[in-house]
């Protein structure tokens, strides 16, 4: 009986856990979520894992906006506003900052389509056929052969 009230207290839990990182205090941001995708301008860390003094105010100015109310981007469009976009864990996808990420995928998509090129190109260069003069002489090959003949004894 104990077995079964222990798996049905870690069902439960299992089934909670996600409640538990949803939005704080049951408002409609997640602020946990948000401190991840905001940076402390002090130190440049995840403003969740930073202690520096202008993250906890940052941190403090979250937890209260998202108690009157405030949506997630009202919120981070105040920080940015405040500390400007360095405030921000990833650059907009919008204007210049669409860049930083489209310049990484065009940098992969051209290495993976480089791929085949290059290694095309090596195995054409391994079937070059020797030089001419590269036979080596009839001392060369009787050397190599008593060199041969040596190691196998």
């Amino acid at each position: 009986m104990t077995l079964r009230r222990l798996l049905l207290a870690v069902l439960a839990l299992a089934l909670l856990a996600p409640l538990a990182t949803g939005p704080a205090l049951g408002q409609g941001v997640d602020v946990r979520a948000l401190e991840r995708e905001l940076r402390c301008p002090t130190c440049d860390t995840p403003l969740d894992t930073s202690n520096a003094p202008v993250a906890r105010d940052m941190k403090e100015f979250i937890r209260e906006r998202a108690a009157e109310g405030w949506t997630a981007d009202q919120i981070k469009d105040a920080l940015v506003a405040e500390f400007g976009r360095e405030v921000l864990a990833t650059p907009p996808k919008e204007g210049f900052d669409l860049i930083a990420w489209l310049v990484p995928a065009l940098a992969v998509a051209l290495g993976l389509a480089a791929i085949p090129v290059l290694t095309r190109a090596w195995a054409r260069r391994g079937r070059r056929p020797a030089p001419a003069g590269a036979d080596a002489s009839p001392e060369e090959l009787a050397r190599v052969q008593r060199e041969l003949e040596r190691l196998e004894d």
